[in-house]
C-alpha cells in the first residue's frame, strides 16, 4: 500500500495571535520545514493541510525554504480536530482514488529527529486496529491514557479510555501520545464515521458533544467500547515536542540547544 504522511496544520493559535505555529522559526527554519525534513525518507507522498485562511502563509513559506515534492491543499476547520483528519484523510484518498497507509501528525510538532517516523512505519498494521498511536511515557503530561495488554506485551497495549489534565486531574507519570499517528486509512475513516453517529453528527453539527465538535483522543475511548481499540506504538522519550505560546517555544529550543552546547537557537 501507498504510505502517505498528511501534516495536520489546519488550526490556529489564540495564544499566538492566531499565527499557524506551523510556520514558527526554530533556529531560523520553519518547524513544518523540519518536519517535513525528518520524515520523507519514509512516504511516497506528503501532504500539507492547512485552513484556507493561512494558505497563502504556507505556500510562501515553503517556497522560500525550498521545500518541494509537498502537497498543499486547504480545509475548513471549526469542528474539532478528528473532523480535520477525517476531511484531511478524505481529500488525499479522493486524489488517489485507493486506500492507503496512512501516518497524519499535527502540523504544529517539533520533531528532534527521523525516530518517530521510522518507529510508526516498522509498527504493523493488523488491518483491524483502526489506529496505532504514537506514545511515550511522560512525566505530568496534558493528556493520558488508560491502556491493557491482551498478551502482555506493553508495546503493543491498546487504549480502554483517554482522560485531561484539566478535566479529570493531573498525574506525575503517563502514557502521552507524541502527537503522531497511523492508520490504514480506509479502517480509520470507518471508524471515525461511526463516531460521528454516537455524536449525532446531522452533517453540519454534532448534536450530542458539549461542544459541538468531534475530538480525537476522544474517540479512542469509543472506539474501545466498539471493539476497535486503538494501539499505542512507543516512541523514545524527548522526540517530540508540542508548544502553544512563544514561551513554551522558546522553552523547546532551550531544552534541545542544552545537549547541542549552547548552539544558540533561535525562536521568532
Amino acid at each position: 500500500m501507498r504510505k502517505v504522511l498528511i501534516f495536520v496544520a489546519s488550526g490556529f493559535s489564540t495564544r499566538m495571535g492566531g499565527f499557524p505555529k506551523g510556520l514558527a522559526l526554530v533556529n531560523g527554519k520553519p518547524v513544518i520545514a523540519n518536519a517535513i525534513d525528518c520524515a520523507r525518507p519514509y512516504y511516497d507522498d506528503i501532504y500539507v493541510i492547512c485552513n484556507f485562511k493561512t494558505e497563502s502563509h504556507f505556500q510562501k513559506v515553503l517556497l522560500e525554504n525550498g521545500v518541494k515534492d509537498v502537497n498543499l491543499r486547504p480545509i475548513i476547520t471549526g469542528k474539532g480536530d478528528a473532523e480535520s483528519v477525517l476531511k484531511s484523510i478524505m481529500i488525499v484518498k479522493n486524489e488517489l482514488n485507493q486506500n492507503f497507509d496512512c501516518t497524519f501528525c499535527w502540523g504544529d510538532a517539533f520533531f528532534v529527529s527521523e525516530q518517530p517516523f521510522s518507529c510508526m512505519i516498522e509498527a504493523k498494521l493488523d488491518g483491524v486496529t483502526p489506529i496505532l498511536v504514537g506514545c511515550s511515557v511522560d512525566m505530568n503530561p496534558y493528556a493520558y491514557f488508560d491502556v491493557y495488554t491482551e498478551n502482555g506485551d506493553f508495546s503493543k497495549a491498546k487504549i480502554k479510555k483517554s482522560y485531561f489534565k484539566k478535566k479529570d486531574g493531573e498525574v506525575p507519570v503517563g502514557i502521552h501520545d507524541q502527537c503522531i499517528f497511523r492508520c490504514n486509512a480506509d479502517l480509520f475513516l470507518e471508524a471515525l464515521e461511526l463516531y460521528r453517529n454516537e455524536l449525532g453528527y446531522n452533517g453540519n453539527d454534532y448534536l450530542k458533544s458539549p461542544k459541538n465538535e468531534m475530538g480525537l483522543l476522544h474517540s479512542f475511548t469509543y472506539f474501545d467500547t466498539i471493539g476497535k481499540s486503538a494501539q499505542i506504538t512507543l516512541i523514545p522519550e524527548k522526540q517530540v515536542f508540542s508548544f502553544n505560546t512563544v514561551e513554551e517555544l522558546n522553552a523547546i529550543a532551550e531544552t534541545i540547544d542544552a545537549s547541542k552546547n549552547k548552539s544558540g537557537w533561535m525562536v521568532y
